[in-house]
């Protein structure tokens, strides 16, 4: 994926769940070290991530 098109997708995510642009980020720097991440934001960016390591 491009750097633009990931911004566009979490542009994109940010819009549809409400959540701010920077809270999106900083969720998914969170997400990297407690490997917890909100369901909505989680049910946005899914599609669009690769399928987990066997």
């Amino acid at each position: 994926m491009s750097t633009v098109a990931a911004a566009d997708l979490l542009r994109g995510a940010s819009e549809r769940t409400g959540i701010t642009l920077e809270h999106v980020s900083q969720l998914l720097v969170d997400w990297e070290r407690t490997g917890r991440l909100c369901s909505d934001l989680r049910a946005e960016i899914q599609p669009f991530l690769p399928p987990p390591a066997p």
